[in-house]
Formats: structure tokens, sequence, C-alpha cells
């Protein structure tokens, strides 16, 4: 009996390990080329809500600054309501030099998100008000 019970075992965990993955080609997708441009991720949890930031990288010579080969990014960020079904607003800023998320936080209404972005020499700081709660 303990035989039998030992050979069960065996062929059932046998089994089990028998899973495979199977991938489904995005390649000529063009959210292939979009993964292939992301340069960074951030994700800042709130009380009520979230933020995510993707940073994504253009073309050499994108910041339009003569001979350099410069690039520009783009900023993606996604502000969600939290709840049963998230409820999320995207909106990107195009063609950031240098883009730096300097802080993240919420107040009794807004959702502040502060980014830098600019050369050394000329670099601007910008405070971006998201309403905590909206209709989509």
């Amino acid at each position: 009996m303990k035989h039998l019970l030992f050979f069960v075992f065996a062929i059932l965990s046998v089994g089990s390990n028998a899973q495979s993955l199977k991938a489904k080609d995005l390649s000529k997708d063009k959210l292939a080329q979009f993964v292939n441009t992301i340069s960074a991720y951030q994700s800042f949890p709130l009380k009520h809500n979230s933020v995510k930031v993707i940073t994504t990288f253009n073309a050499p010579g994108s910041a339009g600054e003569e001979g350099t080969g410069t690039v520009s990014n783009n900023v993606y960020l996604s502000v969600c309501q939290d709840g049963e079904e998230a409820v999320c607003k995207l909106v990107v800023y195009e063609n950031l030099i240098n883009p730096k998320l300097v802080n993240v936080s919420e107040d009794d209404t807004n959702i502040v998100v502060q980014l830098s972005y600019g050369n050394a020499k000329e670099r601007k700081t910008e405070k971006l008000l998201f309403p905590k709660e909206w209709n989509p």
C-alpha cells in the first residue's frame, strides 16, 4: 500500500510540471515599438489614488538643437482613482528635454505632480494639478 501511494503521488507531481507558456507574437504591433522606447517607469501610490509615469525617448536630434543629436522625451502620466473599477486619466507631455519627476503628492482637492525639464542652464519646474475626482 505504501508503494502504491508513493507511485500515485509521483505520477501526479510529474503531470503538474508539464505546463508550458505560450507567447503571443506582438512584433508587428505598434505596442512593440512603444515598449522599445521606454526609458523609465515610476509608480506612486497615494491615499485613494495612484500615479504611474512612463518616460519614453524620441529619435536622436528630436530636441531640435542643431549638431548635438540631443534626444527629447515624452512623459506619460496616468492618474487613477482607486475603487472597484479604477477610473484613470492618461496624458502625455511631449518633446521634453531631460525630464525628471521632482515630487508627487496630494492635497485636499488635487493630485500634485512636480515635473522638471530642460537643459542644465534653462531648467524649468512645473506643478501639474489633477483633480482628485473627475467623471470619465
